[in-house]
Order: structure tokens, then C-alpha cells, then sequence
């Protein structure tokens, strides 16, 4: 999928799923597309966003073939503020997609509003510099290619990464790029992904890294298919909210084949 701002593809919103099917007995027949990000206006005028869908393959003519389920299915948007502080990035040129964790780069600025957020196209352009202490949400998107040739699988992993060592825990999103399947390949993977940052102080930095987790990577980042957009919190929200966890959230945990794994519950 990706979104459509006025019929012009909004840069950095592409996302992949792969229902493989029936393979040996293990099949895969549902898959979830799910993307979150900014998307910025650009005209005073009522524009029109639409989310658009296709099939990078198509089905091999025999039942059943891949739907949309409806009530499995849903957007949800709110307006933010034009007053507070964003970051916007994507990129123009090419990328190879690395075998071990580096930084993807950002060259071409969206937004960047110097109140909160520094960076720079040429040096060190996969830095969000913060220029503001605070709490912030961040968003990002990954969308990988190849040509039509070889049959490597490709799992991508997708990470966040604080001050050039510390890989954050949470937020991260990945995809996987299925190679030659006889007559059904797929050659492109997208995913997107997002996180909150507490407590941010001014000169720290935030870079997104990514890799392939097969040992042969051979994909690439495609200009105007990746971003990263970020907002400061403090003029979003204007009213405390707290929030406290219950019950027993452990740190691994095995998921289930049947019913489904609760854990812990959180109270707002």
C-alpha cells in the first residue's frame, strides 16, 4: 500500500505484507498492512488523501484470492497543530541495504523546525540532532527493492538507534523480500513503525538503522521511498495523563498456536 496526497504519492509511505500461501503444509494466508506516520498538508484547499493497493503479483487463478477484509480493516487520522515542532526527512538517492546494523541516511529535508531539531544533509545526514529538552514521538518508514533475479530471502530489521550506541529496545518494524517463487515472485518489502522518547535532552541524537538478516544482502533503499518524521510533545498535549501498567507484563514470553498471549494491561 501506499498514500496518495491529490493523486501524487506522499514519499516515505509504502508498506509490504506477504501471505505466502500454501508452502508444504505451512501455510500463510493472512497478512496485515499497517502503516503510521506525518503526513503534511501542503495547500490551504481541502486536499484528497487516499490509500492505495495493488498486488506486486498476481494470483495463479485458482481459489481463494486475496481480498481485503473489511471488518478487518480501518484508518485513523487526527489533525496536529501547526504550531508545534516537526522534523521531516526522506531521501533522494539510492541506498544498498546493509548486512549489519548502519544508519540510513537522510538527504532531503521536509520540515525541520530549528526551535527542536537540527540536521544536515551532507554531514551525518541519518542524525536527528535534538535542540530542545523534552518528550518526543517518532516515525519512520522502510521500503526495500530488487531486481527480478535470485531466490535469497531477505528479512529485513529495522531499529532505533539513541547517540550512536545505545539500539533502543522497542519501536522497531521490519519486512521480508520473498526472491523467486517460480511464477509468483516478490521483489520489494516496506514496513513502518513508531516510538515515543521520553526525556530527550538538548545535543542528543536519533538515527534509524536497518539491515538484512540473510548473510547476501542485494536490495536497495529507492529515493523518495524512505522517511522519518518526528513532532516535540509538549505543545500537542495540554493536559496530564497517567498511565499505569497492571498485572504481570514479562519480558519473554512464548506465543501461543491457539487462543491468544494477554499479559499485563495497562490503566489510562
Amino acid at each position: 500500500t501506499r498514500l496518495t496526497l491529490d493523486g501524487t504519492e506522499v514519499s516515505g509511505t509504502r508498506v509490504t505484507t506477504y501471505p505466502r500461501g500454501d508452502g508444504r503444509s505451512n501455510g500463510i494466508f493472512y497478512g496485515t498492512l499497517a502503516y503510521s506516520g506525518i503526513i503534511q498538508k501542503t495547500s490551504g484547499s481541502d486536499q484528497t488523501l487516499n490509500v492505495e493497493i495493488r498486488q506486486e503479483n498476481t494470483d495463479d487463478g485458482s481459489p481463494p484470492s486475496t481480498i481485503i477484509v473489511g471488518s478487518e480493516t480501518g484508518i485513523t487520522m487526527a489533525a496536529l497543530p501547526s504550531s508545534a515542532y516537526y522534523v521531516m526527512l526522506t531521501s533522494t538517492s539510492t541506498q544498498s541495504v546493509p548486512n549489519s546494523q548502519a544508519p540510513v541516511n537522510f538527504d532531503e529535508q521536509i520540515i525541520v523546525n530549528n526551535n527542536a531539531f537540527s540536521h544536515s544533509t551532507t554531514t551525518n545526514p541519518s542524525r536527528v540532532n535534538f535542540d530542545l529538552d523534552g518528550d518526543y514521538l517518532f516515525f519512520s518508514n522502510i521500503y526495500a527493492t530488487r531486481s527480478g533475479t535470485g531466490g535469497d530471502r531477505d528479512p529485513y530489521r529495522v531499529e532505533w538507534r539513541l547517540d550512536g550506541s545505545n539500539t533502543l529496545g522497542y519501536g522497531g518494524h521490519g519486512s521480508f523480500l520473498r526472491g523467486n517463487q517460480g511464477s509468483q515472485d516478490s521483489y520489494a518489502a516496506g514496513s513502518a513503525g513508531g516510538l515515543v522518547l521520553p526525556d530527550i535532552t538538548d545535543s542528543q541524537y536519533l538515527e534509524v538503522t536497518m539491515f538484512d538478516e540473510e548473510d547476501n544482502a542485494d536490495a536497495e533503499l529507492t529515493a523518495g521511498n524512505i522517511a522519518i518524521q518526528g513532532v516535540e510533545l509538549s505543545l500537542l498535549f495540554q493536559t496530564n495523563v497517567e498511565v499505569s501498567a497492571t498485572g504481570t507484563h514479562t519480558t519473554s514470553a512464548q506465543i501461543p498456536q491457539t487462543n491468544v498471549y494477554q499479559g499485563g494491561a495497562f490503566a489510562v
